[in-house]
C-alpha cells in the first residue's frame, strides 16, 4: 500500500512538473506572461531655481497638492536687495535716456540751422557767381562768398554726423543700450525673486519630502517630488518570443501584489523600440556578448499598459503580474484561469 501511494505521488508530482511545463511552453507562444511588472505614476520633480535658506515650509509628505500651490519659501532678503540695486540702475540709465533725447533734440534743431546757412549761402554764391560774370564784383568779393559756402557745407555735414552719432547710441529699439541692460537686470532680478516662493508644477501627492527650516537650498537640486495618482501606467517586461501576440490594444489580465484575490483588466497602449544598453559609451558600437549556450536568456522588451480602472490606492513602484488575453478560444479561458490562481497565491506571498 505505501508502495503505491508512493508511486501515486511520484506520478502526481511528474504530472504536475509536465503541465506546468506545457503551460509554460504555451503561455510563451500564445498567451505571453511576465512578473516584470511595474505600477508607474507620473512624477515631477521640485526644483529650486534660486538658492538660499529655507524660511517656510507650507506642506507635509503625502499631502494632496494643486498645480501653483506654494510649497516652500526661500529667504528673500538678498534678492529684495539684488531688485533695489537693479531698479537704482534702471533710473540712472532712464535719466541717461532722457538727456539723451535732449541731446537729440538740441542736435537736431542745429543740423536744421545749419542745413539752412549752408542753402542760404550756395543761393548767395550762386547769385554773385552770376554777378562776376557780368563783372559787377570782383574776383576777390565771389572768392569770399565760395569760401563761405565751403565752411557752411563743412558745419552742416559736421552737424547731421552728430545727430547721426547721437542717435545710433539709441540702438535699433530707440533707446539707449544701457538702458535695455537696466531693464533686463530689472527684469532678472523680479524674476529671481519670484524663485523664492516655490509652487507646485502640477496636481498631485507630496513624496519624498526631506526639507526643514533653516536647510540651505541650492539652485536646481531636487528638493521634494509630487506624484500624479491621476497619470499612471504599468511598465510591462516580457520576452521576445512573446512579440506576436503583444500589439497596441490587446487586452491583458493584471494582478498586483498589494491587491491580493482580484484581477484587472487593462490594455497595451504602447511599446519601446529599442533597448537600453548601459554598457554603451556615446558614439560607440554596441559590444555583442556571444553566447554558446543552446538555451540563451531572452531579451525583454518593455511595453506600457493601461488600466481600465485606474487604482488610487497603489503607489508608484507597485509590482504587478501581466498576461495577454485572447478574446476567444481556449487561450481565453486558460489566462483567466491561470490569472485567478495568481490572484489567489498573493494572499500567501
Amino acid at each position: 500500500m505505501s508502495e503505491k501511494i508512493y508511486q501515486y505521488l511520484l506520478y502526481t508530482v511528474l504530472i504536475s512538473t509536465l503541465s506546468f511545463c506545457g503551460f509554460l511552453v504555451f503561455s510563451d507562444n500564445n498567451a505571453p506572461f511576465t512578473t516584470s511588472a511595474t505600477l508607474e505614476y507620473g512624477v515631477s520633480d521640485v526644483n529650486a531655481n534660486v538658492s538660499g535658506s529655507l524660511t517656510n515650509l507650507w506642506v507635509h509628505n503625502g499631502q494632496q497638492v494643486e498645480k501653483g500651490q506654494l510649497l516652500f519659501s526661500i529667504d528673500d532678503n538678498n534678492y529684495k536687495i539684488a531688485l533695489a540695486a537693479a531698479e537704482a540702475e534702471l533710473e540712472l540709465a532712464q535719466q541717461n535716456q532722457a538727456s539723451l533725447l535732449y541731446q537729440i533734440a538740441n542736435a537736431k534743431q542745429v543740423a536744421l540751422q545749419k542745413a539752412a546757412e549752408h542753402k542760404k549761402s550756395v543761393s548767395d554764391l550762386h547769385r554773385y557767381q552770376q554777378l562776376a560774370a557780368k563783372n559787377l564784383i570782383s574776383k576777390q568779393e565771389l572768392e569770399q562768398y565760395q569760401t563761405q559756402a565751403q565752411i557752411s557745407a563743412a558745419a552742416d555735414a559736421a552737424a547731421s554726423a552728430n545727430v547721426a552719432q547721437l542717435q545710433a547710441k539709441l540702438g535699433q529699439n530707440g533707446q539707449d543700450a544701457q538702458l535695455t541692460i537696466a531693464q533686463n537686470k530689472v527684469a532678472q532680478a523680479k524674476l529671481n525673486l519670484s524663485y523664492t516662493q516655490v509652487k507646485a508644477p502640477i496636481s498631485g501627492i507630496v513624496t519624498s519630502l526631506q526639507l526643514q527650516l533653516g536647510n540651505y537650498i541650492h539652485a536646481g537640486s531636487s528638493e521634494m517630488f509630487i506624484a500624479n495618482p491621476h497619470n499612471n501606467w504599468i511598465s510591462a517586461d516580457f520576452d521576445e518570443k512573446g512579440m506576436a501576440k503583444l500589439n497596441i490594444k490587446q487586452s491583458v489580465l493584471v494582478v498586483f501584489d498589494a491587491i491580493p484575490g482580484k484581477v484587472f483588466n487593462g490594455q497595451i497602449s504602447s511599446k519601446d523600440s529599442a533597448v537600453y544598453n548601459p554598457s554603451a559609451k556615446s558614439n560607440q558600437l554596441v559590444d555583442i556578448q556571444t553566447s554558446t549556450r543552446w538555451i540563451r536568456p531572452q531579451q525583454q522588451v518593455r511595453f506600457r499598459v493601461n488600466l481600465s480602472q485606474p487604482q488610487m490606492q497603489l503607489f508608484s513602484g507597485a509590482k504587478a503580474t501581466v498576461m495577454v488575453e485572447q478574446p476567444h478560444g481556449l487561450n481565453h479561458y486558460v489566462a483567466k484561469v491561470w490569472m485567478f490562481v495568481v490572484a489567489q497565491f498573493r494572499y500567501l506571498y
